[in-house]
Order: structure tokens, then C-alpha cells, then sequence
């Protein structure tokens, strides 16, 4: 991104993605950034034996893996910008990223989304204590956030995403919008 955009990836993504969408709680920190602005939730990740605070650690050691810290409203928004509407990419970059590349037994690839029956497309993150699901239906318009502010580093990260992936499905279906197989049964 920087190479070719010929500006750093903090500014980039502000200037091409954060500010046409209007994400006004969402950022990308610099690697000198030692805090975490408000609004942000609280994290915490079990290591070891114990629980760990990680609310102000900076996501950007993880540089390239997106890197930014978002609301839930901001994520809506989000879901609805990539997945809904072109507003912010051409029609060409948006049937590209959501053209199937790799089919799934749970969850069909695109390039840099993914898509689960019931839910739609969209981006799950996890970062240092925080576990987000952005999903954005088009069949119907519906679009859908959650996180979890505690994560395990083990075999329990995964069951932790299903779990909150079939929150949403459940919210989905109370809300009267088909959620596929994820919206039929408690996590």
C-alpha cells in the first residue's frame, strides 16, 4: 500500500476508506501511538493461567492485518459500504472481491471477505483481546456487528467465533430475516 499509494497505510486507509464512509469511531493507530482514543471497550486475553488487560495495547505490530480498532456502529456502517453499496468501490472491485474463490463446507472466500449461509459477506477480526464480526446480507439489506472483549489463545478462539457469529444468526431470526442453519440453535 505504501509503495504504490506513495503515502503511509494509517493515511491511506483514512483517506480511502474511513473518511468516504463517514467512520468517524474507527482509526488506524500509528506504531508511535501508545494509547487507545475513546470510544474503545475494554479487552482482555487469557494467557497463561490468567487474565490480561490488553485495552491500550497498539494493534499496529500487527502491521498489514488491517490494524484498526472500530465501534460496532462504525462496523455497520462498514458492512454496508463494502458489501451493499459501491459507494466506495467501483462495481468492478466490488463483484471482484465478492466473486468466490474458494468454496467451503462453513464459509465460501472471496479476496479479503468471506461469506456464511444465513449471514452474508463480511470480515472477522481478532486482535489482542477483542474478537469482531462485520456481516452485510444482500439478499435483504441487513447488516450485523458483535465482538467479544475477551479472547483465548488456544483451541477456545475459534469456538469463541462461532459462538458469536451464531449470536448474530440468532438476532437475525428474532428479527424476523432468515439466518440459515447458524440462526436455529443457541451457540
Amino acid at each position: 500500500v505504501e509503495n504504490v499509494s506513495g503515502t503511509n497505510y494509517q493515511a491511506f486507509v483514512q483517506q480511502n476508506v474511513l473518511d468516504p464512509l463517514g467512520l468517524a469511531n474507527t482509526f488506524a493507530p500509528l506504531h508511535s501511538q501508545v494509547s487507545v482514543p475513546e470510544p474503545a471497550m475494554d479487552s482482555y486475553m487469557f494467557l497463561g493461567d490468567a487474565f490480561t488487560d490488553t485495552s491500550d495495547w497498539n494493534p499496529s505490530v500487527e502491521f498489514g492485518c488491517g490494524s484498526v480498532i472500530s465501534t460496532l456502529e462504525d462496523l455497520l456502517a462498514a458492512a454496508d459500504g463494502f458489501f451493499l453499496s459501491t459507494n466506495l468501490l467501483t462495481s468492478e472491485t466490488h463483484a471482484l472481491m465478492m466473486d468466490p474463490v474458494s468454496p467451503g463446507p462453513v464459509s465460501t472466500y472471496g479476496r479479503g471477505c468471506n461469506a456464511q449461509d444465513g449471514l452474508g459477506w463480511g470480515h472477522d477480526g481478532t486482535m489482542w483481546g477483542m474478537i469482531s464480526i462485520m456481516r452485510a446480507d444482500p439478499s435483504n439489506g441487513v447488516c450485523l456487528s458483535g465482538a467479544l472483549n475477551l479472547q483465548y489463545e488456544d483451541e477456545r478462539l475459534y469456538a469463541s467465533f462461532f459462538q458469536l457469529q451464531s449470536a448474530a444468526a440468532l438476532l437475525k431470526n428474532a428479527l424476523g430475516y432468515d439466518a440459515g442453519a447458524f440462526g436455529t440453535e443457541p451457540p
